[in-house]
């Protein structure tokens, strides 16, 4: 059994894929002068880091982190140049929420995190 299953249908081209995992693909097929077939992707998923991903994925925060990555380019756009923040992000909640990590003890750090990323969404 393979992941991924191909099926070219005569000349058009078309193209099934058969995988939960790329769900959040959308593919097309073109063939040139030669009759080659290229198959390229484009991926319309959430996105953000993997690690944070496949964290809210073990925890079951899937819902949390769709949103998070929904409202956090608003966030990062209107608070970039603002050292004065992340330095008080750090001071108030993130050193927190790492030495939360650090113990095991992983829905605090949660806890903390999200807090800080709820009031961020209320102010900007």
């Amino acid at each position: 059994m393979t992941d991924v299953l191909i099926d070219f249908a005569g000349k058009s081209n078309a193209v099934t894929l058969q995988n939960t995992t790329l769900s959040n693909w959308n593919f097309a097929t073109s063939t040139d002068s030669t009759n080659h077939v290229s198959i390229t992707g484009t991926y319309t998923g959430p996105t953000g880091c993997f690690i944070t991903t496949a964290t809210a994925e073990q925890f079951g925060w899937v819902d949390d982190i769709e949103t998070y990555y929904r409202i956090a380019p608003q966030i990062v756009e209107a608070t970039r140049h603002d050292q004065k923040l992340y330095r008080e992000l750090w001071s108030r909640s993130l050193r927190k929420a790492v030495a939360a990590v650090v113990a095991g003890e992983y829905q605090r750090a949660y806890d903390i995190y999200r807090k800080m990323v709820d009031d961020l969404a209320v102010k900007y």
